[in-house]
């Protein structure tokens, strides 16, 4: 986690480069079940392409992804096509709605087939 955490593109709203980035990091792992956590602010594109390879990987290492959406939910959708799970933080201030589920996380697989909403 702390890799993903120290890795920044410098903004934008593509989403392929950090989920790239994310599988690399997760491959050189000996260990399948990553979690990887996405904060975002909903603006968000991914590709096609982007979006089948990280199925395709996320299944085959069976790791979990979660989306944190900050401010508002406009980017609900593409986030819950790439996430287990979708959380929205409106104030910083305000974090335990959306620590307590991540922290909780363990156990199950939850690989989906179909957008997570």
């Amino acid at each position: 986690m702390i890799d993903e955490v120290e890795f920044f593109f410098g903004g934008g709203t593509v989403f392929d480069r950090w989920m790239e980035e994310a599988v690399r990091l997760v491959d050189q792992d000996r260990f399948d079940r990553a979690d990887v956590i996405v904060l975002s602010d909903g603006i968000a594109f991914i590709s096609k392409r982007a979006e089948t390879e990280w199925r395709k990987r996320k299944a085959e290492r069976r790791m979990r992804s979660y989306g944190v959406l900050i401010g508002e939910a406009r980017g609900l959708k593409v986030l819950g096509c790439i996430s287990d799970a979708v959380m929205t933080l409106d104030d910083l201030k305000q974090d335990q709605d959306v620590l307590e589920p991540i922290f909780s996380i363990g156990g199950d697989d939850h690989a989906a087939d179909e957008c997570n909403l």
